[in-house]
């Protein structure tokens, strides 16, 4: 069996945030939704053409167990591209 190849063609990180900071009012699929359609705007990258997610994540707040599928259904990428959390925790 062939792996197809693997492409990277955009990242970007949210910002920094304190604990009961200035971002605290958002939760973590919707701040990450926010940096997704930037990114989308950046790379003129239409959202039917991005063939998967991988978000990693620092801290999850509690109520929030799949960030990164969150965030895709938050976006503007279509409900059915395929999402990949990763925690250090």
């Amino acid at each position: 069996m062939t792996t197809p190849p693997v492409s990277v063609y955009a990242y970007a990180r949210t910002a920094f945030g304190r604990f009961n900071g200035a971002l605290s009012g958002y939760d973590t699929g919707t701040l990450a939704a926010l940096v997704i359609d930037g990114l989308l705007e950046r790379v003129t990258l239409a959202p039917a053409q991005v063939a998967a997610l991988f978000m990693g994540t620092g801290m999850l707040g509690a109520a929030q167990l799949t960030a990164a599928r969150h965030a895709v259904l938050r976006s503007s990428l279509p409900a059915h591209t395929p999402s990949l959390g990763l925690d250090r925790a």
